[in-house]
């Protein structure tokens, strides 16, 4: 017997008696895929085991898949899951997530494939290259509006933990949850070996629930996941927060202070630490008015349908959800093509036919009336496209979190585009969460189209250009989180006046009130580039905050045929109820908030001692999406911690 075929026959023994998944790792669901259909070779197979995180909850952020192959088989194989919605118009659109993996023979790999969070009822396809391919549905995650819960813990813990949590959600929105075809509050759970490695796909969680039992969390990099979650928005709760092992989150935790239920504001999102090492109901009622921004009641919050926010703790507030408007585009030039025509009716008429009539070829007119017409049009056609350009336009307003102690920052954008040719795809950071392109509709009436699709592809790290079409203004909201060196430092003069220092292509905008300084000694400062700053009260301090952060939401009202943005719901959650029943409820109590509102919602202290608020040229950290935009409009607003160095007393 030949050493190939001594080799070909353990290997054969060895994959034919291999596990075909860790008992542990509880997937939803299983299949096997033969790689050569037809045959009776039993180890020609490619094992798929899946468990779905939290999706299709806010209407923003991505969730995600988790998929384990095993290539049973002797050759390699190539492997391709694709994710797709499968309801609504989103499935029309040919909306998809791909990602591409190789196994080797006999590997086992483990993967994890983005769900953005608008994708309704996903089902992701796996196909094996030459072989045959499997579909797995996400059959619980309907059409109802929904909070979505990730549990990091092991074993029994999940439903010890998730469940008192579970209740105490249903219970704050009970009254929401009448007449509704099925829980508003979803749970998907995961160990920490299991946490996807991007704080990206987990985005789309409401909350997330943390054992500090859990193994795997001593793991730094686990840890660091979940705290750049929290920075870019989300909110996480940490039970039994004594037992972390030490690392990013548990500094974190530390930060909180003492208390059942203790809370500190990082970034642009919420830690919750819970001391007890389970949760009570009591305890989880405080944790839910805690995360709802309802203060630290006893209490859990209760909203009717007519008045519960439509986003709670949201990564992007509702005022980035309102399309601007872009300079020069979207209203035609009328009077000129008033004139237009009328000279084409004057050519093609009388002129044409004295002309023809003098020549006595009047049988032209069946010639030229078609050419001038076919001219007048290319003109009209050119004139359109000149008159709005020929590049890419847009305005932008974001605001950051900047931690110039940790150097790391959170940007949410919100951008509204218009290009006169779409490009072939967008670039996307893995550090941005394409929180949708936010051109509001509503599933059950929108024609194909209505909305650009999301097509992604994960290995590439590109969105299809149909997601920017051209010469349709479009709206996207980002949210993007990770390192940042921008730092404005501040050096203090002989009078007690400061002066503030910004980085190459980074600081304030010049003029009075364009920055409010917090000193470490707790004293109050306003001005801008170029200008001492002048010391004030508190209050005026306040009024300038509130004057900083307000510029940077007045955008444009809808036109009046337009009718309100929000009123054509655009986190998809109408649906959920009649017609007339969701639109009372917007118009009733709807959360139409501003960036003032949201950005003192997430902290009693908007600029605690050693920290700024301020406009600047441009944000310390943003995705250009790969795209090279002309801005007409642009706002961005910092609010900054200072690390020790940064003041120069």
């Amino acid at each position: 017997m030949t050493r190939p075929l001594v080799a070909v026959l353990v290997a054969s023994a060895f994959l034919a008696l291999a596990p075909r998944v860790r008992a542990d790792d509880d997937p939803e669901e299983r299949a096997v895929i033969a790689t050569q259909p037809g045959t009776l070779r039993n180890v020609e197979q490619v094992d798929v085991a899946v468990r779905w995180g939290p999706v299709s909850v806010r209407g923003a952020g991505w969730g995600y898949v988790r998929v384990d192959l095993l290539n049973r088989d002797l050759v390699a194989r190539d492997v391709v899951l694709r994710l797709r919605p499968e309801w609504g118009a989103e499935a029309r659109d040919g909306e998809r997530v791909t990602r591409r993996v190789r196994l080797a023979a006999g590997a086992r790999l483990r993967t994890w494939v983005p769900v953005p969070a608008r994708f309704v009822s996903p089902t992701l396809e796996v196909a094996v290259a030459g072989g045959e391919s499997y579909r797995f549905a996400a059959s619980t995650r309907g059409t109802d509006m929904q909070w979505g819960v990730l549990v990091v813990a092991d074993g029994a813990r999940v439903a010890a933990l998730g469940g008192p949590l579970d209740k105490a959600m249903e219970t704050a929105f009970a009254s929401v949850a009448a007449g509704s075809r099925g829980d508003l509050v979803e749970q998907a759970s995961a160990s920490a070996e299991d946490l996807p490695p991007s704080w990206a796909w987990i985005s789309a969680a409401s909350i997330v629930l943390v054992d500090g039992r859990a193994s795997g969390l001593s793991d730094p990099e686990r840890q660091r996941t979940l705290v750049r979650t929290v920075h870019a928005g989300g909110t996480a709760v940490v039970v039994d927060a004594g037992a972390l092992p030490k690392g990013p989150l548990a500094e974190l935790v530390a930060a909180a202070g003492p208390g059942d239920v203790a809370a500190v504001e990082h970034g642009l999102g919420t830690l919750i630490a819970v001391p007890a090492g389970s949760l009570s109901a009591a305890t989880a009622a405080r944790v839910v008015a805690k995360w709802a921004g309802s203060g630290t009641g006893t209490t859990p919050p209760t909203w009717t349908a007519a008045t519960h926010p439509l986003a709670l703790r949201d990564v992007v507030p509702t005022s980035f959800r309102v399309v601007e408007a872009v300079p020069g585009v979207g209203r035609p030039p009328v009077r000129g093509f008033f004139v237009s025509l009328v000279a084409f009716a004057v050519l093609a008429g009388p002129v044409a036919y004295v002309m023809l009539r003098r020549r006595r070829r009047l049988t032209l007119l069946l010639a030229v009336v078609p050419a001038l017409g076919i001219l007048f049009a290319a003109a009209i056609l050119g004139w359109g496209l000149l008159s709005e350009g020929l590049g890419s336009r847009g305005t932008v307003r974001s605001f950051t979190a900047l931690d110039q102690r940790r150097h790391e920052a959170s940007t949410v954008a919100m951008r509204t585009l218009f290009t006169s040719f779409g490009p072939e795809s967008l670039s996307v950071s893995p550090d941005t969460v394409l929180v949708g392109e936010l051109t509001p509709y509503r599933p059950w009436e929108r024609a194909d189209g209505a909305v650009a699709p999301i097509r992604l592809d994960v290995d590439a790290a590109r969105v299809d250009g149909a997601a920017l079409p051209s010469r349709v203004v479009t709206p996207f909201a980002t949210t993007t989180q990770g390192r940042a060196r921008e730092r404005l430092q501040f050096r203090r003069g002989a009078d007690g006046r400061y002066e503030v220092v910004g980085g190459e292509g980074f600081a304030p905008l010049p003029g009075p009130g364009r920055l409010v300084l917090r000193a470490p000694d707790g004293t109050w400062h306003v001005g801008g580039a170029g200008a001492p700053l002048a010391p004030v009260s508190q209050a005026d301090a306040t009024a300038a905050v509130a004057a900083i952060v307000g510029e940077s939401t007045r955008l444009r009202e809808p036109d009046d045929d337009e009718g309100d943005p929000l009123d054509r719901d655009p986190f998809g959650y109408g649906y959920r109820w009649g017609r007339s029943r969701m639109e009372a409820a917007l118009e009733a109590g709807r959360s139409k908030e501003s960036l003032a509102g949201w950005f003192s919602r997430r902290t009693e202290d908007p600029l605690p001692p050693g920290s700024y608020l301020a406009q600047t040229t441009r944000a310390p950290l943003f995705d250009d999406l790969g795209l090279d935009v002309r801005w007409l409009s642009e706002v961005h607003v910092v609010r900054g911690v200072l690390a020790p160095d940064d003041v120069d007393e």
